[in-house]
């Protein structure tokens, strides 16, 4: 079990098997035309760019408008706004400070209570960051960049109800306790969640954020989660709301995440962690992703600014983008270790040509460094 503060859980098992594995699947897709999810459609909330913003716990990043800003605009090197860069942010918490996991049991406890779910969606609406801090940043830039009128997309996660939660609540307004046993008192909690937070953003009145909708934090689905998923894509749908996924690399249902409801996913390569993983991980990732029509996670942390070796994953994902199409054909999730580019410019002997080289990416600019040689795909795109 990683501690509360580890930005996700990052799973990995060696590139050989799933080469194997991935290769079965092409064997049975082979009729159908493979494409990546499409960036910028409607269906997908026009995101091209989504960035995972880690806020909630006292420890993280303190996102205020200026930590944000080199994330909605790219900035040079004293700092101002020359052009815009990630378009959507995802912000997602996964415990508590003390531990109380959102999203899975750890057999360990504490759990969650109404109350901390309740602190998760006060968390969004913090004074100076978060959606505040967000909603600054885009301001700022859109007064440098005279584009005043720009909104950045924005999508929130959700709490899971643990079925090994047994009294919870009860929720405001109400004097029963429920049990997640039950799957009716699972509806019940997660609708009131994302009625409370949905009526909380549009208070709001943002002048430069648009709710997207709603992410599922577990980064795989459990069979006897299904019903629940599904039942929770036609909730957020019926209030013109999209349902937004990043399950790891081999994770339970990502073979259905069309059939759950989700409106957009983007698979996790988990190359960039592992000093071990080879090149043609990414390779594997690219044919999983035409395969099951979804989008892409590029991964780095602060590693990549720090070590030749994590320098090289980080170059890794952008050479395969561009070599295998996803760089301009597919919609894209950010992790980037929660803060590591802000910290890149604090560090520009490091971290600046990375954070050049991204924006460059994110522009569809890039040309990629060659240092690397990533597998040819034995497929037709």
């Amino acid at each position: 079990m990683q501690s509360p503060l580890s930005p996700r859980v990052n799973r990995y098992s060696s590139s050989l098997l799933l080469t194997i594995l991935c290769a079965a699947v092409f064997t049975t897709a082979a009729a159908s035309e493979p494409a990546y999810l499409a960036p910028g459609a409607a269906e997908v909330g026009g995101v091209h760019h989504l960035c995972l913003i880690y806020h909630g716990q006292q420890a993280r990043e303190k996102w205020t408008a200026d930590a944000l800003l080199p994330y909605v605009a790219y900035v040079d090197q004293q700092g101002a706004p020359t052009d815009w860069l990630f378009d959507s942010f995802l912000l997602l918490e996964f415990a508590t400070d003390a531990g109380a996991s959102l999203y899975h049991d750890n057999g360990q406890g504490p759990y969650p209570t109404q109350a901390d779910w309740a602190w998760l969606a006060d968390a969004w609406f913090r004074s100076d960051t978060g959606l505040a801090g967000l909603e600054g940043a885009m301001a700022a830039a859109g007064a440098a960049l005279s584009d005043e009128d720009r909104r950045a997309g924005v999508v929130l996660s959700v709490p899971l109800p643990q079925t090994s939660i047994r009294a919870f609540g009860p929720l405001p307004g109400s004097d029963n306790t429920l049990d997640f046993s039950v799957p009716e008192d699972r509806q019940t909690a997660l609708a009131w969640y994302v009625d409370t937070v949905r009526e909380r953003f549009y208070q709001q009145d943002y002048a430069h954020l648009k709710l997207l909708g709603f992410y599922w934090t577990a980064e795989g689905i459990r069979e006897s989660d299904n019903e629940l998923v599904e039942w929770l894509a036609r909730t957020i749908h019926a209030k013109g709301d999209r349902f937004y996924w990043i399950p790891y690399f081999n994770a339970p249902g990502v073979d259905g995440w069309q059939q759950r409801g989700f409106d957009a996913m983007m698979l996790q390569p988990n190359h960039f962690f592992h000093e071990d993983s080879p090149p043609a991980r990414l390779a594997d990732a690219a044919r999983r992703a035409l395969t099951m029509g979804a989008g892409v996670e590029m991964e780095f942390d602060d590693r990549a600014y720090q070590s030749e070796l994590f320098r090289q994953h980080f170059y890794n994902y952008l050479n395969a983008g561009a070599k295998y199409g996803w760089m301009k054909g597919s919609v894209h999730g950010w992790y980037e270790g929660g803060g590591a580019i802000k910290r890149m410019l604090a560090r520009p002997e490091a971290g600046r040509q990375l954070y050049d080289d991204l924006a460059r990416y994110v522009h569809g600019d890039y040309t990629p460094t060659g240092q690397q040689d990533l597998p040819e795909l034995p497929i037709s795109r």
